[in-house]
């Protein structure tokens, strides 16, 4: 199991992450597929790749350099705001 693991981690390692469908660029397929599912749950997504919306800052660490951002940033059918940041690495 474990050198099925590090087979699999080599390949994703390697492996090009940037993914461009309709004119937008994700920084991995894998916020395509969340971006997709969470539309279809009927959120809205109204920022990509920011850590700053409506008058919010989202900090999401405490050292130098710029932040990082949120994936996405979506509205909710309740009408509530939500930063979604997707977690795509294999630990």
């Amino acid at each position: 199991m474990t050198e099925n693991k590090l087979s699999l981690i080599e390949v994703f390692e390697n492996y090009e992450r940037k993914f461009e469908r309709d004119g937008i660029r994700y920084q991995d397929y894998s916020e395509y597929i969340v971006e997709q599912a969470m539309i279809r749950a009927g959120y809205t997504v109204v920022a990509k790749d920011s850590y700053y919306f409506n008058g919010i800052a989202c900090v999401l660490q405490t050292g130098p350099g710029r932040p990082p951002d949120l994936d996405f940033i979506a509205k909710l059918p309740n009408g509530n705001y939500a930063g979604i940041q997707v977690k795509n690495r294999i630990s």
